[in-house]
């Protein structure tokens, strides 16, 4: 079912979701055109691939369970509130960290034991002005946190399919946004790019090679990284 559009900002929308490659979309005419994008050069696509291969070896072991998963991510947020890195309640906190069936998310297509944990609410256009700490993950530098994880559990295992940890700043000042994004095995950037794992550096349509990331540690780095080093020294 497609979501509407707010009537005063839909032509603002559809500028946006134009420049995606599927990873956000509200409209599937758009998604399917965002495949037709080139591959990547046969020598490089070879390179990236060996390179996929050896960072999804390092990926560090995940909770047995979806469950566990959450709570593991549950406690790194709450200790961000304790050390006053995050600016949002505890309780809005458990709030915003939600889990969700195949049956109930929209971007989970598969069935039988994938499940997507869900931590805050996407903000598309990122906007910018008065942002409620209680509504969002706030960082103490007002940078907005939110992210989507999808993993698939079996009895006693539990596997990494895809996810999106986006931070952004709404004044758009040191940087506008970071995103790590991790897609499902045959997404087009995994299939004709070789970049199944792979950063956006404040632009969704340019994508470098990044780590294959535990959720613990995309969500930890995001929370306590990413931040201008002097500023980050001064604090110490």
């Amino acid at each position: 079912m497609r979501r509407s559009l707010p009537a005063l900002s839909r032509e603002r929308y559809r500028v946006i979701l134009l420049t995606r490659n599927g990873s956000y979309c509200w409209d599937e005419e758009i998604c399917l055109a965002n495949e037709d994008k080139p591959p990547a050069p046969p020598e490089l696509l070879k390179k990236m691939r060996a390179l996929q291969g050896r960072l999804e070896q390092a990926l560090e072991p995940l909770p047995p369970t979806v469950e566990e998963l959450r709570n593991e991510l549950r406690r790194i947020l709450q200790k961000a509130i304790r050390d006053e890195v995050l600016q949002t309640p505890p309780y809005s906190a458990t709030q915003l960290l939600k889990l969700e069936s195949a049956e109930q998310s929209r971007k989970v297509k598969e069935r039988g034991g994938t499940h997507a944990i869900v931590g805050g609410y996407k903000d598309i256009p990122r906007l910018s002005g008065d942002i409620d700490p209680r509504k969002k993950f706030i960082r103490d530098d007002g940078a907005v946190i939110h992210f989507s994880i999808t993993v698939r559990e079996s009895p006693g295992q539990l596997e990494l399919i895809a996810y999106d940890f986006e931070l952004y700043h709404p004044s758009r000042v040191p940087i506008w946004f970071v995103r790590f994004d991790l897609n499902q095995p045959g997404h087009h950037n995994d299939r004709e790019l070789g970049l199944r794992s792979h950063v956006h550096p404040a632009h969704d349509d340019l994508q470098i090679p990044g780590a294959m990331l535990s959720p613990a540690e995309a969500l930890s780095f995001l929370l306590y990284g990413f931040r201008i080093r002097r500023e980050a020294a001064r604090t110490k």
